[in-house]
């Protein structure tokens, strides 16, 4: 006789958690029930640097790419970018803000970077540079190779 008043309180506690969740289906529209969602951005940092011992001049613009070069013979697909136009000496850092719903995971990404001086191409990475599914999420400090001379 005494399990049926223990087997009521049970359905009784189910019953008001139940009813105490949020459905979502048109409730007080004043009370937050859950956190929202998280932001659908990710960020990968690192440094941009090369070996010479020069300066940068005025006007210098580092430019880093986040790319998806899964695909041969085909140009690689741009899923972030940033350019720095500074005159900071390197190591130059950078922060690049993708959406990480686009990143397949099985597809192979990697970062690249220039430098250029009035449109001249002074360096550039000549390695791939694979982050993400191949290597993680940085940082990730890019290694340029002189290219004018």
């Amino acid at each position: 006789m005494k399990a049926r008043p223990f087997a009521c309180l049970i359905g009784s506690v189910f019953l008001a958690v139940g009813c105490s969740s949020d459905s979502g289906d048109g409730g007080d529209a004043g009370t937050v029930t859950e956190a929202p969602p998280p932001a659908a951005n990710a960020t990968l940092t690192g440094t941009v640097a090369y070996r010479q011992r020069i300066a940068l001049p005025p006007g210098a613009v580092v430019t880093v790419r986040l790319e998806d070069i899964s695909l041969a013979d085909v140009k690689a697909k741009l899923l972030a970018e940033q350019v720095i136009e500074s005159g900071a000496q390197v190591p130059v850092p950078f922060e690049l803000n993708y959406d990480p719903t686009a990143v397949d995971p099985r597809h192979r990404y990697a970062v690249r970077a220039e430098i250029r001086v009035e449109d001249e191409l002074w360096f550039t990475t000549t390695r791939v540079n694979p982050v993400l599914n191949d290597a993680g999420t940085g940082p990730v400090d890019l290694m340029l190779d002189m290219v004018r001379r």
